[in-house]
């Protein structure tokens, strides 16, 4: 199993596309074992046989019964496994804006910092580790685009020490 799949399995975050007994879905929640809480005991999956029922929060599955869905990554999932990696408090502290994604990578816009970085390529390696490219880009009409610094071969637990070492801003409280 690679380091992403690890992390995956390990932490299950929220969006995170999984196989089920009763079928594929998404993770909506995660319940953590007692009594010290670090592990996960089960996890509320919204199966995708059962999208169109609005009424339908999610199916409980205990953590053994679920396996990660890693074929049926495509490229908009790639962007999101990336962006839930870094966390949406993250993107607020680092006033990010104009997400995008393609099929293994997501760039985002951040606000003013001492570095002049003003955007964050992250993109998902072979190997799954990330690699991050932080770039100022100028203004209109010629958009020209400088890597200010790069940084390879991050565990996706890393990236927000390493955006905040880069860029000198801070992602969490």
């Amino acid at each position: 199993m690679t380091p992403h799949q690890e992390f995956m399995r390990r932490e299950m975050p929220q969006g995170t596309r999984v196989d089920t007994p009763l079928g594929r879905g998404t993770v909506v929640s995660r319940r953590m074992r007692p009594p010290n809480y670090s592990e996960i005991d089960a996890v509320s999956v919204r199966l995708d046989s059962r999208r169109e029922d609005r009424r339908y929060t999610g199916t409980m599955f205990d953590i053994k019964d679920v396996e990660l869905a890693i074929d049926a990554v495509d490229g908009v999932e790639v962007a999101k496994i990336i962006a839930s990696q870094i966390g949406n408090r993250a993107f607020q502290m680092l006033g990010a804006k104009d997400l995008m994604g393609d099929e293994n990578s997501l760039t985002f816009r951040i606000g003013r910092n001492a570095q002049g970085v003003t955007h964050i390529k992250v993109t998902l390696d072979p190997s799954d580790t990330y690699t991050m490219q932080f770039l100022k880009v100028g203004r209109a009409p010629r958009f020209e685009k400088k890597v200010l610094s790069e940084a390879s071969d991050i565990y996706a637990d890393n990236l927000r020490k390493v955006i905040e070492s880069k860029t000198g801003m801070y992602t969490s409280l």
